[in-house]
């Protein structure tokens, strides 16, 4: 793992957003926060906003009049963009997250980048925590965003770590592997999602051939809460179309009915 701070213009135009002047709330990402996120429109907190997923902003300095003025504030080139293996072409898919100023932003191979995005004419990148994946293990370079939870942004790999790192210094302080995917081809991409003081886990590689599965971890230790709920086969009675409903502020599913 490689752990680093250096300080460097970034990011993208679209994330003018949060350099908002209206008051932003500091301190930890509590429960408490994420259930009235709602009432922190200067905040990102979820990848879905809130855990209805509505994926609305409230802020207005930017509307239908406006937007055709806007113009590059920063840039900042993230790794994965450049693609590997089978598919020679990468991307970025990550939605950043933002909390009191400070955006949070994961790159295709699981890089997390902190970017202080106060002063977009000032914008630099705090840290970056590169956690080292062997790029050979990857099928596509992709990941999807981070969760944010008390002081830590807890983010996943394509070889199927979870991992715990300081909000304000990037120290990766925690790993748990959440599977072997030399042995069953499952991948993580999606956000964990934070209910409580529990982390749920949704694991991908369907196109890989993964059976995939869902487990709930213990999101102060990374300790499991019980043993992973898989999908059944598709032989299966229990593995009908449409029993399953989305995940609120993720990209994963969970069982239903």
């Amino acid at each position: 793992m490689k752990y680093r701070s250096i300080f460097r213009i970034g990011l993208l135009a679209s994330t003018i957003l949060a350099s908002t002047s209206l008051l932003a709330t500091a301190g930890e990402v509590t429960g408490s926060r994420l259930l009235d996120a709602g009432k922190e429109p200067q905040n990102w907190l979820m990848v879905n906003k809130d855990y209805a997923a509505h994926r609305y902003s409230e802020l207005d300095q930017i509307n239908k009049n406006n937007a055709k003025d806007l113009k590059v504030a920063f840039t900042v080139a993230l790794g994965g963009v450049e693609g590997l293996g089978k598919v020679p072409l990468g991307g970025h898919q990550s939605t950043p997250l933002v909390d009191d100023g400070a955006m949070y932003v994961v790159d295709g191979f699981g890089a997390v980048y902190r970017i202080d995005v106060k002063e977009p004419g000032k914008a630099r990148i705090a840290w970056i925590m590169d956690p080292g994946t062997n790029k050979a293990d990857f099928m596509v370079a992709t990941n999807r965003s981070v969760t944010l939870y008390k002081n830590f942004v807890i983010s996943v790999t394509a070889d199927c770590k979870v991992l715990w790192s300081k909000a304000d210094t990037g120290e990766l302080v925690r790993t748990v592997q959440f599977d072997d995917p030399k042995k069953t081809h499952c991948t993580l991409t999606s956000a964990p999602l934070v209910i409580d003081d529990k982390l749920i886990v949704g694991g991908s590689g369907g196109d890989q051939g993964a059976r995939a599965h869902i487990d709930a971890l213990n999101a102060d230790t990374g300790d499991s809460c019980g043993g992973p709920t898989r999908f059944p086969p598709p032989a299966s009675p229990a593995a009908r179309p449409g029993k399953a409903t989305p995940m609120p502020g993720s990209m994963g599913v969970v069982p239903s009915g």
